[in-house]
């Protein structure tokens, strides 16, 4: 992994005038006051994921209510057994949030244009590496896309069919599979009912988070985008992470037919579970040689967060996956010095920011990565 040095004083500067603008209140546009801060303005819902001394992480929620008053949830993963949840009221000091609680962490907020500034226990910008990570988004309506028992069981079948996404809209009805490696199949109650063409040729924008496939065949061109973004289907109401639109023309048509709906990409539900290491490339691994036993990954699908253990350290992050692949992004650490350190930044730099094919198969989870790396997962008990 590269590291690129960065001169430490001016890396600091610049984070705290990032911190002091955003907090402020200031509109950069023209140098006037933000509107007043007041309890109006602030209530809602935000979240985020803290850094933490000895543990993964603090999944900590707070609800900012209009009258003043606040509930909090705060869980340290790996340490919690539930989370510990908190009601209050809450003033406004200025440019400042500040929670009417004893406890000297997490008490005092600034606004910040989609979210809250953590502050420190005395009401100032927290600095260092770990200073973007003290941010709370807001939430909205959308964020909220949970997966339902009917939802579970679709995916579950579209899995079995090997299918890794699917989409549907209505008025007109129409319906969407692709499989990566197989193909795409297009219905429709229209004038052109289906088409069905090879794997589409795969392109990814570059700053956004829209994918668009591709294929054309002697029938006809299939092109299907998807975006993501908040996406309720009109008949059932229910919620989806992504939008998509297809376009479809025939080679004896002179014009595309565009639809447009909700998809998801399939997902094995299974995943979602605490998995240990034992076999790492041909090496079996044994707990002995860990301080803190085998290395764990645990994943949660709708957080699309995974969370765990080195065997010393703990790690967090986030992953994505797109049907039978999964990508883990960047990982953040504990700093604890252990024995076996070698293995653990082996481990790190095996599955960081990576991409894997799993499966799983009675209790154990097989990855095995673009760059050759294999690992196998055991299911706890």
């Amino acid at each position: 992994m590269k590291r690129h040095r960065r001169t430490p004083i001016l890396v600091g500067l610049t984070v705290i005038t990032i911190i002091f603008t955003l907090a402020s209140g200031w509109a950069a546009a023209n140098g006037e006051p933000a509107a007043e801060l007041t309890p109006g303005s602030v209530q809602g819902r935000y979240e985020g994921y803290l850094p933490c001394a000895d543990c993964p992480g603090i999944e900590y929620k707070l609800w900012l209510s209009a009258d003043g008053t606040f509930s909090e949830s705060v869980f340290y993963t790996g340490r919690s057994v539930q989370p510990a949840v908190r009601k209050g009221t809450y003033t406004v000091e200025g440019d400042i949030l500040v929670l009417d609680k004893s406890e000297a962490g997490l008490k005092y907020f600034a606004p910040l244009p989609h979210g809250l500034q953590v502050l420190d226990i005395h009401g100032r910008p927290i600095t260092g590496n770990l200073s973007r990570r003290y941010i709370l988004t807001r939430k909205t309506e959308s964020d909220d896309v949970m997966l339902t028992n009917e939802t579970l069981l679709l995916m579950r079948k579209k899995l079995d069919q090997g299918i890794d996404f699917y989409a549907f809209g209505n008025e007109p009805s129409w319906s969407l599979d692709i499989d990566f490696e197989k193909g795409m199949w297009f219905k429709s109650l229209t004038d052109l009912p289906e088409m069905n063409t090879p794997p589409g040729r795969e392109d990814k924008a570059q700053d956004a988070d829209v994918t668009r496939f591709f294929a054309q065949t002697e029938a006809g061109t299939l092109i299907a985008t998807v975006s993501r973004g908040e996406c309720r289907d009109a008949m059932s109401g229910e919620r989806f992470p992504f939008k998509a639109r297809v376009d479809v023309k025939r080679s004896v048509d002179a014009d595309y037919s565009s639809f447009e709906g909700c998809g998801r990409y399939v997902m094995d539900s299974r995943l979602n579970d605490i998995w240990v290491l034992t076999l790492f490339g041909d090496r079996k691994l044994e707990a002995q040689d860990f301080r803190k036993g085998l290395p764990v990954l645990e994943f949660h699908l709708n957080e699309n967060r995974v969370v765990g253990s080195t065997g010393c350290n703990q790690i967090s992050g986030k992953f994505e996956t797109r049907g039978n692949r999964i990508t883990i992004g960047q990982l953040d650490t504990t700093r604890m010095a252990c024995p076996n350190m070698a293995f653990e930044q082996e481990f790190l730099s095996a599955v960081t920011g990576e991409t894997f094919h799993y499966a799983i198969d009675a209790g154990r989870l097989m990855l095995t990565g673009d760059n050759g790396v294999v690992l196998e997962l055991r299911k706890t008990d």
